[in-house]
């Protein structure tokens, strides 16, 4: 175990707001030293975010193409009936 007390782990969640238990277990992967812990606390949050991001724009990227795949599929359907007031309409959709 790494020689830190207790001040150390408050300064670390001082500077940085992580969590206690996150600054304590990073305070012991870097034997103490508040800089290298603050590194191991950012990188763990940029692998957090990253994961969170990644699993949350997916379903808004599949969303947003089942909406393109709808309209131009409306847009074609208006086309082949000669509907040309009805296709302009869906081009105004005000994205």
């Amino acid at each position: 175990m790494a020689a830190f007390t207790a001040a150390d782990v408050k300064a670390l969640r001082e500077k940085t707001g992580a969590g206690m238990m996150d600054a304590k277990k990073a305070l012991e992967q870097a034997d103490g030293d508040i800089e290298a812990a603050v590194d191991a606390l950012r990188a763990k949050g940029l692998a957090t975010a990253q994961k969170k991001s990644s699993e949350s724009d997916e379903p808004q990227v599949i969303a947003a193409l089942d909406a393109v795949k709808a309209l131009a599929f409306e847009a074609k359907e208006c086309l082949e009936r000669g509907e040309l007031a009805r296709f302009g309409k869906l081009l105004d959709v005000g994205w």
